[in-house]
């Protein structure tokens, strides 16, 4: 199973708490874990995902957290 870590700003914008989450395992997959981090540049949220084994990433730019119903 692949999983996603996040860091601690990905967890508070997505609203995750610690007791949620699951522990980290060993990667089972050929390309392992995604690694999740948020910034803001020029005022606009960004994601960056990174895969930890090949290194490969993309940005998510202009995020907006969902309004709860």
């Amino acid at each position: 199973m692949i999983q996603l870590r996040c860091t601690k700003k990905v967890q508070d914008f997505i609203g995750v708490k610690k007791e949620n989450l699951c522990k980290v395992s060993e990667r089972e997959s050929s390309l392992g874990n995604w690694m999740a981090n948020i910034f803001i540049q020029d005022r606009r949220k960004i994601i960056c995902f990174m895969n930890e084994r090949t290194l490969l990433s993309f940005v998510l730019t202009g995020v907006t957290k969902p309004k709860a119903a």
